[in-house]
């Protein structure tokens, strides 16, 4: 089992072989600025861990400050605002659209096999005990009366299946924006007051 030290010296060590593109002083500046951010926030009762992950992976935070770097150095105080305007609207832009119809498709399917894992099984047992009102038919016609509960049952197993693969799927939809939006927010806040390059 790591110690506290041992995971922060490990991220701070990837971090800083990230950051090799950077001069020295600023490389030493943010490798310091990442270091008393890990240790105030385990001094602050904090696992190590979870500092870690709400840092990021250190390739992407390495990104970021190089990201920051690049961007002072080029036209100081202006490309800054105007990248967090741009990509701004490419981020909001692409998940309110994305959201438009990702959400509901799963959320309908989720719904739809969800039921269809209900009431199936359901349905074969009815069918089986004589509900007239119940049909299930195959490519020949209608099935045997004896494959009612069988076929029910496949039927539920695929739709909770399916249901279950939805809810997954959204999950890792909104997932996936919140890191988005987490890997955005850093990056903004390092284009609008860079720690490097100054």
């Amino acid at each position: 089992m790591t110690t506290v030290n041992e995971a922060v010296t490990r991220y701070l060590q990837q971090f800083d072989r990230e950051l090799r593109g950077l001069p020295e002083p600023d490389r030493l500046d943010a490798v310091r600025e990442i270091q008393s951010h890990l240790e105030d926030g385990c001094r602050g009762g904090e696992s190590a861990e979870a500092v870690i992950a709400r840092l990021g992976a250190p390739q992407a935070l390495a990104r970021a400050y190089l990201s920051a770097y690049h961007l002072n150095r080029t036209v100081p105080g202006r490309i800054p605002k105007l990248w967090q305007a741009l990509s701004a609207m490419v981020y909001f832009g692409s998940v309110g659209f994305g959201g438009m119809f990702v959400v509901p498709i799963l959320a309908a399917l989720t719904f739809a096999l969800g039921l269809t894992g209900i009431v199936a099984p359901l349905a074969g047992v009815a069918r089986m005990f004589g509900a007239h009102w119940v049909s299930m038919s195959g490519p020949g016609g209608p099935l045997p009366m004896a494959w009612s509960i069988p076929v029910g049952l496949l039927l539920g197993i695929v739709g909770a299946a399916g249901a279950w693969g939805s809810w997954l799927l959204l999950r890792l939809y909104f997932r996936l924006v919140a890191r988005g939006y987490r890997q955005w927010a850093m990056l903004a806040s390092l284009a609008m007051n860079p720690v490097v390059g100054k």
